[in-house]
């Protein structure tokens, strides 16, 4: 809903004529005319949002007047790179790293493989960890292994399908469960953790 057509003389307005100059503004403005919003491609790369919007409203491929925008956001970043480019967003990379759950999935779902920058963010989460060692690193995550550590359940898959063997940093929470604790004395010799 364009609030400028419920009034009777929009120009009457406060800041009617300063719309233009705010990229969000604007988009409210015209988001139902393609013919104005083609003429503003440069005030919608000024702003991630806009800029992504103005992708998937009316362009069929990248955007690169707005990729500087886009670079500063996490979230545009990484779907810029998933569902436009199809592939790395160099530019956005330094965002992305700062969340994990977008780390993680560029690791997964756009690089296919380790993404080094974002790993301090990866590390953050256990699920990430656990999941980013697994899948994607197929071994170790040393960065991630505090955050695992402190889970009952990610200890036990990490020292079982990650490691194939024991992981003292992970032991005090696996003794929290005894049964999970049995089957763990099976991967190897556990450290000096008091059994359940």
């Amino acid at each position: 809903m364009n609030l400028h057509d419920l009034y009777h003389n929009p120009k009457e307005l406060d800041h009617h004529d300063d719309l233009d100059l705010v990229p969000s503004l604007a988009w409210e403005k015209y988001w139902d005319n393609n013919e104005e919003r083609k003429k503003r491609e440069k005030l919608w790369a000024r702003d991630p949002d806009t800029a992504y919007a103005y992708i998937i409203r009316d362009l069929d491929g990248p955007f690169p007047l707005g990729e500087p925008a886009i670079a500063k956001n996490a979230q545009w970043s990484y779907w810029y790179a998933k569902n436009v480019l199809k592939g790395r967003f160099e530019l956005g990379e330094k965002a992305i790293a700062t969340d994990n759950d977008y780390s993680y999935d560029y690791s997964r779902l756009v690089l296919n493989g380790p993404f080094p920058l974002g790993e301090p963010a990866i590390a953050k989460s256990v699920w990430n960890s656990y999941y980013y060692a697994l899948s994607i690193l197929k071994g170790p995550f040393e960065l991630g292994e505090p955050a695992i550590a402190k889970d009952t359940d990610y200890s036990f898959w990490y020292a079982k399908n990650v490691l194939k063997g024991p992981f003292p940093l992970g032991e005090p929470a696996i003794a929290k469960n005894k049964d999970m604790f049995l089957e763990y004395e099976k991967l190897g010799q556990p450290g000096n953790v008091e059994k359940p």
